[in-house]
């Protein structure tokens, strides 16, 4: 693909549920490609969300969780999900502010200081419940970043059982950052490793795979090192990486491959 129409495309794309209309556009690019690209784009929208989350944003978060329990109480509107639209975040990181810091105001409990709790549908807002670990202090990061990976981990830990309900039910709805998404990419990956081995040894091209390489305390191991380098459109290659992701040179997502894993194989 030609970089003005992988631009032309990068910018058109603004939705995934748009990508039929794109391809509309673009009727040379298959839709897996599109696909691709979106990906791309959602993983750096994510980056920038991320980098945007901080203790304030998360408490803004909390408490717009609570306004809308309460709109919306005795229906079955996930009040996360609706939140994430409102925000234009993805469920999963919208589910993970909510929770830490709902983490953090369980842990900053004490005898003499109670925090309100998530609004329940049925109006209980279990503002009773202590969650305060012993000798935890108000402003531990370390103890709060815990806590709330337990909870990601298994939300049937989370006190607040409307809380826990719509949490699980969210992350699932989050096919780009929930566990198992991350499961499918490792899937992809390791699907796409065995293919690029099995090319190399159906045309008898010597190689070493990551385990050997291990073996011989290589510290950086790409997918497959060619112990006879070859030439390929007249290029010499000395070793391949298989990345279950488009090959995008000018935006952030390549560019940092290069500079944290390629730049490291030089001369290998």
């Amino acid at each position: 693909m030609k970089e003005a129409v992988y631009d032309a495309v990068y910018e058109a794309i603004e939705d995934r549920n748009e990508l039929m209309a794109v391809q509309v556009q673009f009727p040379a690019v298959d839709y897996d490609t599109l696909l691709a690209i979106w990906s791309i784009k959602y993983r750096q929208h994510s980056v920038l969300i991320v980098k945007a989350i901080n203790e304030t944003t998360e408490q803004r978060l909390y408490d717009r969780y609570n306004e809308l329990c309460r709109e919306f109480a005795g229906t079955p509107t996930n009040a996360l999900l609706v939140l994430a639209a409102e925000r234009n975040m993805p469920p999963y990181l919208l589910v993970r502010a909510v929770v830490q810091q709902c983490a953090r105001l369980a842990l900053s409990r004490s005898s003499s200081t109670r925090q309100t709790a998530p609004a329940e549908a049925d109006g209980d807002t279990d503002t009773d419940t202590d969650l305060a670990a012993p000798g935890a202090s108000r402003a531990d990061p370390s103890r709060i970043k815990y806590l709330t990976s337990q909870w990601m981990d298994d939300p049937r830990q989370i006190p607040h059982k409307l809380l826990a309900s719509q949490v699980t039910a969210a992350i699932r709805c989050d096919q780009f950052h929930s566990p198992e998404a991350n499961m499918v990419r490792r899937i992809v990956g390791k699907e796409y490793e065995y293919r690029l081995h099995a090319f190399l040894r159906d045309r008898r091209i010597p190689f070493a795979d990551e385990e050997v390489m291990r073996a011989r305390n290589y510290e950086k191991t790409p997918d497959a090192l060619l112990l006879v380098p070859c030439a390929v459109n007249g290029r010499i290659v000395h070793w391949i990486e298989s990345k279950a992701s488009f090959a995008d040179r000018n935006r952030s997502l390549h560019k940092g491959n290069v500079e944290k894993q390629f730049l490291t194989y030089y001369n290998r």
